[in-house]
């Protein structure tokens, strides 16, 4: 999904969390280490550690609210792009938009509040002809075993709300990341808590050996 979100912001989120998770496990062995052999240098170290990475997760934290909405405008422009200029000419393009309208129940995006998703679909070179198909075939409706609900009907008529999703994509991805983003925010959040709480204790231990 990032390659038509035009970012991997949301992905490499993910990744950072994983990483920072990973090294406050690694320098976790410095902080149990000073604190089992009363060793002022390496409590020290283990906090100083802890804290350059709150900060670094503070930063973040407040420079992807700051630019949100900037990185909604760069998705909707990306996600054009790659339906008006890439969607007839790398099958890793379409492949990516059919998955996505699918798994999302969407079709096409808006170009405006009028117009419906699926008439963006008609400035490809592959449904601009006014003839059937319209629109991909991930765009027609499925049941709940994933099933075309009518195949023929979908592709060989005009789109209308029973044949075919109405929900636009860029909606849809942008709904579905900011609920995936509250449970990283949620971890992150976790993560800082902790990381706090190790802060603490490592100045407590600091100043109680002697």
């Amino acid at each position: 999904m990032e390659e038509l979100l035009g970012n991997d912001m949301y992905m490499s989120s993910a990744y950072i969390l994983i990483a920072m998770g990973c090294t406050i496990i690694m320098i976790s062995f410095l902080g149990c280490l000073g604190a089992l052999r009363e060793i002022k240098c390496l409590l020290l170290t283990y906090f100083i550690i802890l804290f350059l990475i709150f900060v670094i997760l503070l930063i973040g934290g407040i420079l992807g609210y700051v630019f949100r909405n900037k990185v909604k405008d760069t998705t909707s422009n990306a996600m054009l792009s790659s339906l008006y200029q890439d969607y007839d000419k790398k099958v890793h393009v379409q492949k990516s938009w059919d998955t996505l309208q699918q798994q999302l129940k969407c079709c096409g995006i808006k170009v405006d509040k009028q117009t419906p998703g699926y008439e963006a679909w008609k400035k490809t070179q592959k449904y601009m002809n006014d003839s059937p198909p319209y629109i991909p075939l991930s765009c027609c409706l499925t049941n709940d075993n994933g099933d075309f609900k009518d195949k023929d009907g979908c592709l060989n008529s005009r789109p209308s709300n029973e044949t075919v999703y109405m929900n636009d994509c860029y909606r849809a991805a942008i709904d579905f990341v900011s609920d995936h983003a509250s449970i990283l925010g949620g971890v992150g959040v976790g993560i800082s808590g902790l990381m706090v709480v190790g802060m603490i204790f490592s100045c407590i231990l600091f100043k109680l050996i002697e």
